[in-house]
């Protein structure tokens, strides 16, 4: 089984709480940098993901490298990692670990952000992962193949016998089936649509 990480292993929306007035002091940058990301996704990018973004966020926002890199850094690779904690994990997901682990399912997770620390805080990082893939690592963000290619590869189980579980249907689901995996997304409001092959509200739907 593999995992993807914001909003899907903790509640992505209450961070974003947390971090709101931090967020919306530099909204102008925020914004930007997901929109050069969704960019990079659509067209199927392919190569070094954080130059990428540094020199197209760079120009855009008419910023010098140096300070457009430490903009990021701080702005969205530190300052949502530093208010994650235990609380925001959601309700079923450590009782679901445990089961998979007591019937030794392997066990992974594909993000397109850092991973380790953001584990650590939320006290899953002595967890028994046999794979932890950053797509910006491999190159190419999710729904591209690679990402989950290299999660089998890690967790030397075939596509076809792994479960991947997401929160977005563009990236995990797209991506999950693109690579031949079986896809579940948690949709914990709104309808239940999804071209899933699973969809579910809480991961105590999960526990058998």
């Amino acid at each position: 089984v593999t995992f993807d990480m914001d909003g899907t292993i903790y509640n992505s929306a209450r961070l974003l709480i947390r971090i709101l007035p931090e967020v919306i002091k530099n909204r102008k940058f925020v914004v930007a940098f997901y929109r050069v990301r969704e960019e990079l996704r659509r067209e199927g990018f392919r190569g070094d993901i954080r130059r990428e973004v540094l020199t197209r966020l760079s120009n855009r926002l008419m910023m010098a490298e140096t300070d457009c890199e430490y903009m990021i850094d701080e702005t969205i690779y530190r300052l949502f990692a530093s208010k994650i904690n235990k609380s925001l994990l959601f309700k079923g997901l450590k009782e679901f670990i445990e089961m998979l682990k007591s019937k030794d399912i392997r066990l992974g997770i594909i993000s397109d952000f850092p991973i380790d620390e953001k584990l650590l805080r939320l006290g899953l990082y002595f967890e028994p992962w046999r794979a932890v893939v950053n797509t910006e690592d491999i190159g190419a963000l999710k729904p591209a193949v690679e990402p989950f290619n290299n999660a089998a590869q890690l967790l030397e189980v075939e596509p076809k016998y792994i479960l991947h579980i997401g929160d977005r249907e563009s990236s995990d689901v797209k991506g999950a089936k693109n690579a031949g995996f079986i896809s579940a997304r948690i949709i914990r409001f709104g309808r239940l649509k999804s071209e899933a092959d699973i969809i579910f509200r809480s991961y105590k739907e999960l526990l058998f």
